[in-house]
């Protein structure tokens, strides 16, 4: 299904992705995974950039660390999702630390899924697929 998905022609609004990533070297590790497999990629390097961006490009999927610095990409959810209403928006948290999905998925906070950092290329393959569930919506 996945593959379908990646393989069948969507126009750009369809796969329009943010990455909010307080890290420059995520955020440009994350662009260039997604951009390989033609998703159009804008990234935010706080919560402030990732919300002014989510409001005004309406992106179809956004990619968020969990650790924004202040916020959190749990705030930067809610925000989006909740406060402004802005769907359909397909968001991922993206962490380092296993333990912390769990609670990251929690009813209430608004997040679609939550995976753990990309670091390889099996963990590259999980991550597009993941994102690529937000094409469903």
């Amino acid at each position: 299904l996945i593959a379908h998905l990646l393989s069948t022609p969507a126009s750009s609004l369809k796969r329009k992705t943010l990455v909010v990533s307080d890290s420059p070297f995520q955020r440009d590790f994350l662009k260039k995974i997604l951009g390989e497999h033609n998703f159009p990629t804008i990234v935010a390097p706080d919560f402030e950039e990732g919300l002014k961006l989510a409001l005004s490009e309406s992106p179809r999927i956004i990619v968020s660390d969990l650790e924004l610095g202040e916020k959190t990409g749990l705030d930067l959810c809610r925000s989006v999702k909740l406060e402004h209403k802005l769907i359909p928006c397909y968001f991922v948290i993206c962490t380092a630390d296993k333990r912390r999905i769990e609670s990251v998925m929690t009813p209430g906070n608004g997040v679609d899924d939550c995976c753990l950092k990309p670091s390889g290329p099996k963990d590259e393959a999980d991550f597009v697929s993941r994102v690529a569930l937000g094409l469903l919506l």
